[in-house]
């Protein structure tokens, strides 16, 4: 929630520079502003990187690799996992990183400092309006390029002080007032970052029932793509969440009613995902059977294979692969069994196009057992520039969570995106100071 209110501010700072839209040219105003304000986030329609600009593999990084002793061992015993944990999955990762920081020494100032600026901001804004000679019609629309409704700025004002007051009760742990105050916000899209709020600091407690309950309650534009992403964002971490708690029927449900059918199979490729990692194929195969696109079932059916692979279940695996006739699957299967084989060279041999999701998965899986040196082999490995850095905040979070601060303050000097190296950092101090 913090990132969103990061951007949030920025977009009201800028609405200070900008009081004198009533006198200028108020459609380059708003064509301008789409690309300066729009949030950092991909649709999963359309999260693809461009192959061109990030090559398959960094051959000098790779090179380096093959010389060291840090490949991944042969596996001489089946990994036993029970229970889905928190930090195997890189979304429900994503939540745990915010969460500790927030609840930290320095989230408790950061949010603070961010009531201080919304003060000064507000009081500025009310203090020019005041002084203008002329009206001027100012809404979010014309800064927020995904508001399709004016949304009156003195409500903004007074929604943005509850979100510190609500805030707060969640660091007090009163959370029958945060969702009071949530109750009480008029402005959607505000509403929903408040509930969003509350709903993490519930699934982060395993309180699933309530944040189940402050799910239904959400409120996003079906028809926007936007709309969309968000609601699908949220539904990704309450049906891990689910699977973790062994609640495969809630679940399955939660994702059927997912309204966008791209969106609907990504979530159902998730369930498929949890339930091959503990071993259950059977309602794996089943859930694969509800999945229409014949792409997103393909790329379900391949956590059966690793399932299958980790397992040296080599008769299953053979039975499964062979029966398909795509020569694509049957590749990207190989790649996996070489994996676990220990055979990086024939693996990459045998490297599909779109391998993504399958290093994904083996990652988790790996940190899921602490073999995290290994899973961050792994994706240096196999992984481009871009893959890189989508895994850097991840383990990072899985070495404090095993105690390898060392390894966590590593990763994090190798990270060069400055925003997420301060992430990075916080998160470290969260573990080491509080």
């Amino acid at each position: 929630m913090f990132l969103k209110l990061k951007n949030v501010f920025f977009v009201l700072i800028t609405m200070l520079f900008c009081m004198n839209v009533a006198h200028a040219d108020s459609e380059n105003t708003k064509r301008n502003k789409n690309h300066l304000f729009k949030f950092q986030k991909v649709s999963k329609k359309k999260k693809s990187k461009n192959k061109e600009l990030f090559s398959q593999t960094n051959r000098k990084f790779k090179t380096s690799l093959k010389n060291s002793n840090n490949k991944i061992l042969p596996i001489e015993e089946a990994i036993e996992i029970s229970q889905v944990s928190l930090d195997c999955d890189s979304t429900f990762s994503d939540l745990e990183i915010e969460s500790s920081i927030l609840r930290s020494n320095y989230g408790f100032k950061m949010m603070q400092n961010l009531k201080n600026l919304f003060e000064n901001i507000k009081n500025i804004y009310l203090d020019t309006v005041s002084d203008l000679d002329c009206d001027v019609n100012v809404c979010l629309d014309d800064f927020f390029p995904y508001l399709d409704t004016e949304v009156n700025i003195s409500e903004v004002f007074e929604d943005f002080e509850k979100i510190f007051l609500m805030h707060d009760y969640i660091n007090r742990e009163d959370m029958l007032s945060a969702e009071n105050i949530a109750a009480d916000i008029k402005t959607a899209f505000i509403r929903n970052m408040t509930l969003e709020g509350i709903f993490n600091a519930y699934l982060i407690n395993n309180q699933i029932q309530n944040a189940k309950r402050i799910y239904s309650m959400m409120d996003f534009d079906l028809d926007d793509e936007d709309g969309l992403d968000e609601l699908s964002e949220i539904t990704d971490k309450l049906i891990i969440a689910l699977m973790r708690n062994g609640d495969l029927q809630e679940a399955e449900k939660i994702a059927f009613n997912m309204p966008d059918e791209d969106y609907r199979e990504y979530d159902l490729k998730l369930i498929v995902k949890h339930l091959s990692r503990r071993g259950d194929i059977d309602n794996a195969k089943r859930i694969i059977e509800k999945i229409s696109q014949d792409y997103n079932k393909k790329a379900a059916q391949l956590y059966i294979v690793e399932y299958f692979a980790r397992e040296k279940k080599i008769v299953d695996f053979q039975k499964f692969v062979i029966s398909s006739d795509d020569e694509e699957f049957k590749k990207s299967a190989n790649f996996i069994l070489n994996i676990y084989q220990n055979d990086f060279d024939l693996a990459e041999t045998n490297m599909p196009y779109d391998y993504e999701a399958i290093l994904e998965n083996i990652a988790e899986v790996l940190v899921s057992s602490n073999r995290i040196k290994e899973a961050e082999y792994l994706i240096n490995y196999f992984g481009d520039e871009y893959d890189r850095e989508e895994f850097e905040l991840f383990f990072v979070n899985a070495y404090l969570k095993s105690g390898q601060i060392d390894e966590a303050k590593r990763v994090r000097n190798e990270i060069e995106d400055p925003f997420d190296k301060i992430i990075a950092s916080r998160l470290i101090a969260a573990f080491t100071r509080g």
